[in-house]
């Protein structure tokens, strides 16, 4: 039993030695991806986010044109509607005319007012796909880049495997449990 627990503290020893050691040659490397992974994390979230404000802002600029259209187009109605009102008190035939001609006239005036509607509103849709197709564009790019960028930082740090049969040599020569070939 006093055997055993003789055997364990020394294990116990070279693991904090492994562990000591695994620091002092890694440690700040590790830190270093740790840090530039951050990094990395916070400048695609700082670009996503530029380009949701960004996208926000051209849809409100679309809405505020659309209305400004539509109340232009309100007021030239308006208008309308008075010069209709000016010209009722004329003659029976004239009067005829003239609201046939105004009829026409704000038929066409709604027309115009539909399309234009109808105009913008596909601007906007189609503004706004372009501008969801860009976000997406952007956000692939900056997952390939992150992926690129975590590939190459998986590439150039020590395989583990590599490590933990080292440091395991390490701590077999270090006790002197590993014989080496003579010769």
């Amino acid at each position: 039993m006093a055997e055993q627990k003789k055997g364990k503290a020394p294990a116990r020893e070279a693991e904090g030695n492994v562990d000591q050691i695994r620091e002092i040659l890694f440690g700040g490397q590790m830190r270093d991806f740790e840090r530039r992974f951050s990094d990395l994390e916070e400048k695609l979230r700082r670009d996503v986010e530029r380009a949701r404000t960004d996208l926000l802002k051209r849809s409100d600029n679309l809405e505020t044109l659309i209305h400004d259209q539509t109340e232009a187009l309100n007021q030239q109605l308006k208008h309308l509607e008075g010069d209709f009102r000016k010209h009722h008190s004329a003659t029976g035939d004239q009067i005829k005319s003239l609201d046939q001609a105004l009829r026409d006239e704000l038929n066409a005036v709604d027309e115009k007012q539909q399309d234009a509607v109808r105009l913008i509103r596909e601007r906007l849709l189609k503004h706004s796909n372009e501008a969801a197709d860009a976000l997406q564009q952007q956000s692939d790019d900056f997952s390939r880049s992150l992926s690129t960028a975590t590939e190459d930082l998986r590439e150039s740090k020590v395989a583990r495997d590599e490590l933990a049969g080292f440091l395991t040599e390490m701590a077999l020569r270090l006790n002197r449990d590993f014989d080496l070939p003579t010769g």
